[in-house]
């Protein structure tokens, strides 16, 4: 068809509907549009999922050395994507930590550690569960400027000696990909450490009745009777 007879065509079916811009002869015909056009349009690949990752700070916010600790209940727990301009698909999540052989030391139930997070990866809610005793529960928060942190605590210290730092991982996966109690491969992980208390002595001196009755369970290694 000549371009004099297109016009015409397009004049008669006005009425009707509107015709492209026959000025362009590149709409005109089905040309390839121009390069980046239509990206990121339905259809296209969808945006790669983004990783969520794990780091350790205290209740305020702030990074221990090392990631040590001096008590369990001094842990925290932030969530973030290791690159900020992805996005993950927002759902619920849960953790659970380990000793250093891998075996369980949170205490509390599965239901208590369960926690939202956004498609920005940061953590926005903390979800009410019942414990292995049928009680209510929920882990302590800290606010920051995006999200909250979760207090890692209560889980079971190591026993080993006083003053030593025992290592322990956090993990961190989607609630559907929890069976039972175990915790996926693909599961987001960050290790620290927590110092053993140091143990007390046989009493202080101060003579009031709670040190003389420490003092009576202290063995000083003497063979004389008491």
């Amino acid at each position: 068809m000549t371009r004099l007879n297109r016009l015409g065509v397009c004049a008669l079916a006005a009425a009707w509907f509107s015709c492209a811009n026959l000025e362009d002869d590149r709409a005109a015909l089905g040309a390839e549009p121009p390069e980046g056009a239509g990206e990121g349009q339905v259809g296209g690949d969808p945006p790669a999922e983004g990783r969520l990752v794990l780091s350790i700070h205290g209740s305020g916010g702030e990074r221990a050395p090392g990631d040590g600790f001096s008590s369990s209940d001094a842990v925290y727990l932030k969530t973030q994507l290791a690159d900020e301009r992805a996005t993950v698909a927002e759902g619920d999540f849960a953790f659970v930590v380990v000793d250093a052989d891998g075996k369980r030391a949170s205490t509390d139930a599965l239901d208590c550690r369960r926690f939202h997070v956004d498609k920005g990866g940061r953590l926005t809610e903390l979800y009410m569960g019942l414990d292995i005793d049928g009680a209510q529960c929920r882990h302590g928060a800290s606010a920051t400027g995006a999200g909250y942190l979760v207090q890692l605590a209560p889980f079971s210290p190591d026993g080993g000696a006083a003053g030593a730092a025992a290592e322990y991982t956090v993990l961190v996966a989607r609630v559907g990909d929890i069976v039972g109690t175990q915790f996926p491969d693909s599961a987001a992980r960050a290790t620290f450490a927590v110092s053993a208390p140091a143990q007390s002595a046989c009493g202080d001196g101060g003579g009031d009745d709670d040190d003389e009755a420490d003092d009576a369970d202290c063995d000083d290694g003497s063979s004389l009777a008491r």
